[in-house]
């Protein structure tokens, strides 16, 4: 009987290394994934900054026609000015002139700032564009580790449904419809150790009779949470 019960406790091991090896496969279509979006934030991160660049180029050109345009005004006006009739009116040229120069000085201090803020802006690109070859290598590299990984973890899969076929041969055939629905569903978490006197399932305290009869290598559900019970291997060896 103690076949029987090594057994039982031979299948929760397995079960539980077999949904290890299931949740690594599983897995690496999530990490690589989350590598991608890391990449794809910082290409948005560069477009959003190249757009930037790109806006703040056709600003600053159309500033700097404007003060071309605006010191082309400004020289018809003086020339208006030596040509002025009256008091009145070479007051009103002035004026118009002091008003345009006076527009080109705050121009020509944005377009100063706008060019602080392009070499800001490259510096920043530059910097943005280094760390995506680093996120695309680190990509690549994880994609290859990921694809080596794979082919040992769906031969170890293979190899643990081999040896749980193996071990299944404990139980017995008028609870096998049972086991199978319940391990199908639940994988390693169908089982539950006994330690003591208790199901570490539910910790619920068994009968007894229960424990002798598992102790026997009798093959039991427990009547509480109905997981498969086995006797824990430590209290297995007290025996």
């Amino acid at each position: 009987m103690a076949a029987t019960r090594s057994g039982v406790s031979e299948l929760h091991s397995l079960y539980a290394k077999l949904r290890t090896v299931q949740n690594q496969l599983q897995s690496a279509p999530r990490q690589m994934k989350a590598r991608q979006q890391i990449t794809a934030a910082k290409q948005v991160e560069i477009d959003a900054t190249k757009e930037k660049i790109k806006k703040l180029k056709l600003s600053a050109d159309q500033s700097n026609l404007q003060v071309k345009t605006n010191e082309a005004k400004v020289l018809g006006l003086k020339s208006k000015l030596n040509q002025a009739v009256s008091n009145r009116e070479f007051d009103a040229l002035r004026s118009q002139i002091e008003a345009d120069e006076m527009a080109n000085s705050v121009l020509e201090d944005e377009i100063l700032a706008a060019f602080e803020k392009l070499d800001r802006l490259k510096e920043e690109l530059t910097q943005f564009e280094r760390e995506l070859v680093t996120l695309k290598a680190a990509e690549t590299k994880l994609a290859q580790e990921l694809a080596d990984a794979e082919a040992g973890l769906k031969a170890k899969a293979v190899e643990y449904e081999r040896f749980i076929k193996q071990a299944e041969s404990v139980i017995p055939g008028d609870i096998e419809l049972a086991y199978r629905r319940m391990v199908q569903a639940q994988g390693p978490d169908a089982f539950a150790e006994v330690e003591g006197n208790q199901c570490q399932n539910c910790f619920v305290t068994l009968p007894p009779q229960t424990l002798v009869e598992l102790k026997a290598g009798k093959i039991m559900f427990c009547k509480s949470c109905s997981k498969l019970m086995h006797i824990a291997a430590r209290d297995d060896r007290d025996d």
